[in-house]
C-alpha cells in the first residue's frame, strides 16, 4: 500500500496520520536508545569483571573501544547532560569525562557550554571541600572563603 493510500485508509477511521507517524518515529528512537543503553550498561560489567574471570582477553581488550563507540552513538540521540547521569549511574563517568572532555573546545560549537561550564564548577567545589582549602584559606591569612 502506497503513502498515498496509507493516509486515506487511516483518515477513514479518524486517525490523524502525521500525528501517528511521529508517534511511531519516537518510540524507534527510544527503543535505539535503550537498546545502546542497555549494551553499554552490558560492556562495563564485563569490564568490571577484569581479564582474569573473561576468558578471551582480547574481548577484553576491546571493551574500553566499545563503550566509546556506544557513548557517541548516543551523544548524537540524546543530550550531553543525560549521557553524563547515565554515566554516572553506570559507573563510567571517568571514560565519559575522558572521551568527552577533551573534545569540548574542538568541537566550536558552544551549545553544550553551559553543560561544561557547570560540571566543571560542581566538581572544582567537590575538590575543594575534600582538600578542605576553604578552612585552609580562613586559617593565618584572614582570607575569607564561601563556597
Amino acid at each position: 500500500m502506497g503513502r498515498n493510500h496509507s493516509h486515506l485508509s487511516k483518515a477513514w477511521i479518524g486517525i490523524n496520520v502525521d500525528e501517528w507517524h511521529r508517534r511511531i518515529a519516537y518510540q524507534r528512537s527510544y527503543d535505539g536508545v535503550a537498546v545502546i543503553v542497555l549494551t553499554t550498561s552490558c560492556c562495563v560489567a564485563v569490564r568490571r569483571l577484569g581479564a582474569t574471570r573473561v576468558s578471551c582477553r582480547g574481548f577484553t581488550m576491546s571493551i574500553p573501544g566499545s563503550i566509546r563507540g556506544l557513548m557517541d552513538l548516543l551523544r548524537g540521540l540524546v543530550p550531553v547532560k543525560a549521557l553524563h547521569a547515565f554515566a554516572c549511574k553506570a559507573g563510567f563517568e571517568q571514560d565519559f569525562l575522558s572521551h568527552f572532555g577533551g573534545k569540548v573546545l574542538r568541537s566550536g560549537s558552544g551549545h553544550d557550554a553551559p553543560f561544561w561550564m557547570g560540571l566543571v564548577q560542581r566538581k572544582l567545589v567537590v575538590g575543594l571541600q575534600r582538600e578542605n582549602v576553604p578552612a585552609k584559606l580562613n586559617g593565618p591569612y584572614n582570607v575569607k572563603v564561601n563556597i
